[in-house]
């Protein structure tokens, strides 16, 4: 189940189906994502969804924060969504990030 959102307006769009600042033909795909996490209860069911390209972080991102055992999964071109699997097998800091 997803837990907790980095980003607010991906919080909204699951919440409510749309949200303004994030771009339409981005909704169905991540609302087809956020549904599938939201139902995930193990962290390698991702991997049945091969063309999202599921794969662990390790390092820092762009900003210098530490991504180390967060999961990315594509949405479309550069942008995915990272989250990070707890060891109560909930999702949590979801966010929507372009990679480039």
């Amino acid at each position: 189940m997803i837990e907790s959102f980095r980003n607010k307006e991906l919080e909204t769009l699951f919440l409510t189906g749309k949200c303004r600042k994030i771009p339409k033909e981005h909704w169905e795909r991540l609302l087809v994502r956020l549904g599938f996490l939201n139902r995930m209860c193990d962290e390698t069911a991702v991997f049945y969804k091969s063309s999202w390209h599921a794969h662990k972080l390790h390092g820092r991102d762009s900003n210098g924060q530490d991504v180390d055992g967060y999961w990315s999964i594509r949405v479309t071109g550069t942008w995915r969504l990272t989250y990070y699997f707890t060891e109560d097998r909930n999702v949590v800091l979801v966010d929507y990030i372009d990679y480039h």
